[in-house]
Formats: C-alpha cells, sequence, structure tokens
C-alpha cells in the first residue's frame, strides 16, 4: 500500500510564534475572563441594588483581577517576542517530512524523528497547524509554506488519518471535565442570581 510522504519547507515569523504562544495559553486567559464576569454578576446583580447599595470596594477585587489579566497578557507577548528573538533555532528555516508512519524535521542542528504514536494532538487553524510532540511545544505549520491549497488539504487529512495517540482523547476529556465545571459555577450565580431577583413567595 503506497505511504505517501509530503516535504514542507518552513520559515517561521515573529507572529507565528507569538500565535502559537497564545494558542497554548488560551483556556487559562478565557476562564479568567469567564470568572471575572460571573464575579461582576454576582456582585451587580446580588449585592450592589439589595443590600449594600452603591459601593465602589465592592468592585475592587474584579479591577485588581483585571488588572492582573492584563498584566499577565502583555507579559506573554513580551515574552514570547523575547523568546523568538533571542532564539537562532526559531528564526532558521528547516523542513518537515511527514508519512503516515512518522514526522521528521531537519534543521541546521540536526534531525528529529516523532512516531504519530506519541503525539500528544494536533490543532488545524485558519492559517496554521500545530502538531504537539510534548504537551508544551510543538510544531508549527504555517500553511503558507506549503505549495498549493491542495497539499495542504492532503496534509491536513494526513495528520487526522494518522494520529491515533492516547493523549489525544486524554486532552480532550481534560478540558471537558474543566469546562463543566464552569458551566456548574456559572448555573451556581445564575441560580443566586435568580433568587435575589426573584425571591420565592413561601421564604419567611
Amino acid at each position: 500500500m503506497e505511504n505517501p510522504s509530503y516535504r514542507i519547507k518552513v520559515q517561521l515569523e515573529k507572529s507565528d510564534y507569538k500565535k502559537f504562544v497564545m494558542h497554548y495559553h488560551r483556556m487559562r486567559f478565557f476562564f479568567s475572563l469567564v470568572f471575572m464576569i460571573m464575579f461582576f454578576g454576582m456582585v451587580t446583580w446580588v449585592q450592589f441594588p439589595f443590600e449594600y447599595g452603591f459601593d465602589i470596594s465592592l468592585y475592587m477585587p474584579m479591577l485588581f483581577m483585571a488588572g492582573i489579566f492584563s498584566l499577565s497578557y502583555f507579559n506573554l507577548v513580551y515574552q514570547a517576542n523575547k523568546l523568538f528573538d533571542g532564539d537562532i533555532a526559531l528564526n532558521r528555516p528547516y523542513e518537515v517530512l511527514l508519512n503516515s508512519d512518522e514526522i521528521r524535521t531537519v534543521c541546521a542542528n540536526g534531525e528529529t524523528n516523532y512516531l504519530w504514536k506519541d503525539i500528544h494532538g494536533y490543532r488545524i487553524n485558519n492559517d496554521v497547524i500545530y502538531v504537539f510532540y510534548t504537551p508544551v511545544k510543538g510544531l508549527i505549520l504555517p500553511l503558507r509554506s506549503f505549495a498549493t491549497v491542495g497539499e495542504s488539504e492532503k496534509v491536513i487529512e494526513l495528520i487526522k488519518q494518522a494520529d491515533n495517540s492516547k493523549y489525544t482523547n486524554a486532552i480532550r476529556k481534560r478540558n471537558l471535565l474543566r469546562a463543566g465545571i464552569y458551566v456548574l459555577l456559572l448555573v451556581f450565580i445564575i441560580y443566586m442570581i435568580a433568587s435575589a431577583l426573584y425571591p420565592s413567595p413561601y421564604q419567611h
């Protein structure tokens, strides 16, 4: 049976690496934002109108969290730019060879092989493909690196068929569990808000 292989020449740009770093931290920022929104809802609808009146001090924890959130975001962008500028390997071109058995990278420092069973997962976005060989490290394949759109589509299909790693399902289960916890918290807060707005007539 024919085993198609593809050779992709990659030259990363700073924006590619920055997007990769932000992609890895996206869930942390998303859940932090959701938490701040939920906290704002609790303060505004449960405490402010019914018991305390307008007191800006009630919002100080949320403002503090918003400040930490903003500083973390800009620090992450700064660190990503700094790492890219200081890492010679990231600035050098390299080749990626893929087939249904393995992924091989060839660069100035040598060759590295990854079997698909050891791959931790992949992510396909509109302009880039990420293939993770550890939970925090991965190959960045910008779609502009492919010779044609047809070639990129074939590689995407190859990745989907070849990735049978045990890690992919584990990561998905972990993300689902985390999302479920936040959904339960959100439902609880909505319940508290509804109880404050529409108290039961049987309560004394």
